[in-house]
């Protein structure tokens, strides 16, 4: 009979189109212990933790806030007749469109700041309410708000300084400046970017985050397989029912929930919470069972069009679950 280190690797090899490129580390815990690891192709300490930042960076710092109903206009004050509130821009339901390609005007510019702001103020014109969206431009929006609630533009020190509050684990990192903190060989290659002209290693691939010099609230982070382990600490210490329920259509605050067909895949429960990054990269958490899944990997290496990793993801969430939760679980 197969191994489930066996059955990943026959997945991977069939169904990702540039398996040669990619690395992958994956991992499990459950009720406090590590019981499972993997490792495919090339290995690399760090790995680019993409959107995954707006749930360890940004959610967290909003966590104990108590904003979620006020209007981000109090705040912000350029922004001042917008009408979305901080609960709607972290639940992805503020009608802010998806993503826009900012990092076009921003490097064309003597000032990115200046010109960000000036974007995000016509993004906040622009609203299409009908249903929740996931909102890269919301979690651009709380860059600026943070540096007003802290009164600094560092935003780099507020993460470090959130590190500490919450035990997020030391290990993760921007690369501010768009330039490796560590040796470059550490990082898995992301991309080879036809805007940056070259592979993309030790260097944010979300190219908004790219043009702020590698710090955002919803990109910039990068981390190894060990920080996602002690960020399942993190998660178990700071989870609560009422501050990560579902408020939007697979939504909490800051967090995704499984809904549909949920990355998470069958069998996580309605009260998991996790996020995803573009890079090929997630984590989920299921309180009921105390179970965690994170998985690390460069699929948009060497190209980001190429999304065959992703199917990928519930599979090897319905098989990690069988394997250590239950042997015949209902789905959700």
């Amino acid at each position: 009979m197969a191994s489930v280190n066996q059955i990943i690797t026959k997945e991977i090899n069939f169904k990702v189109k540039n398996a040669k490129a990619l690395s992958c580390k994956i991992a499990a815990v459950k009720k406090g212990k590590t019981v499972f690891r993997y490792s495919y192709g090339k290995s690399y300490k760090y790995y680019d933790l993409a959107s995954m930042t707006k749930s360890i960076f940004t959610a967290l710092y909003f966590l104990d806030k108590k904003l979620n109903n006020t209007l981000v206009a109090k705040v912000v004050p350029w922004l001042y007749d917008s009408t979305f509130t901080f609960g709607q821009i972290l639940s992805h339901s503020s009608g802010l469109k998806a993503h826009k390609k900012h990092f076009n005007k921003m490097i064309n510019s003597t000032n990115w700041d200046f010109k960000l702001k000036h974007l995000l103020r016509e993004d906040a014109k622009d609203l299409v309410r009908k249903k929740p969206v996931y909102s890269d431009l919301g979690f651009l929006i709380l860059y600026y708000a943070i540096q007003e609630l802290e009164e600094t533009k560092d935003i780099e020190s507020v993460f470090e300084s959130l590190k500490q509050k919450y035990k997020i684990p030391e290990g993760m990192h921007f690369c501010s400046g768009n330039t490796p903190k560590f040796k470059k060989n550490l990082y898995a290659p992301s991309e080879k970017c036809i805007t940056r002209k070259k592979i993309i290693q030790g260097e944010v691939l979300d190219r908004n985050t790219w043009a702020m010099e590698g710090v955002s609230t919803h990109a910039g982070l990068f981390g190894t397989l060990s920080d996602m382990l002690e960020f399942y600490k993190t998660l178990k210490k700071v989870y609560q029912p009422n501050q990560f329920k579902t408020i939007s259509d697979g939504w909490s605050y800051g967090f995704m929930k499984p809904s549909g067909k949920s990355t998470a895949g069958q069998y996580f429960s309605g009260e998991s919470i996790g996020h995803l990054g573009f890079t090929g990269v997630s984590f989920w958490y299921d309180p009921k069972v105390d179970f965690y899944v994170t998985i690390l990997s460069n699929r948009s290496y060497p190209d980001r069009n190429d999304v065959s990793f992703n199917a990928i993801r519930p599979f090897i969430h319905n098989l990690l679950y069988k394997e250590f939760v239950n042997e015949h679980p209902k789905p959700r």
